[in-house]
């Protein structure tokens, strides 16, 4: 989870059960492929995918993300899914 926080996504622990929502995320991250959701200062939302969740919500808050995001500077992410990749 120390990646998350760099990234700066934010989370808090509300329940007992969050234990077992943290380690699904850790799982998840080890995954190839995500479609993400951003939530922009204006308020509008930007979609993208990536193989880093952590590493590309930075990119974008640093400016080196999406055009369009660049000019909405800071991003949060709102939802992540993963990518099933089929052969």
């Amino acid at each position: 989870m120390g990646n998350l926080m760099k990234a700066g996504i934010k989370y808090s622990k509300q329940t007992s059960g969050e234990s077992v929502i943290r380690l699904s995320i850790c799982l998840l991250l080890e995954e190839k492929a995500f479609v993400y959701l951003l939530r922009c200062n204006d308020n509008s939302l930007y979609c993208g995918w990536t193989s880093d969740i952590p590493k590309r919500i930075k990119a974008h808050n640093a400016g080196r993300g999406a055009k369009y995001t660049r000019a909405k500077l800071p991003v949060e992410l709102v939802c992540f899914e993963v990518v099933l990749q089929t052969k």
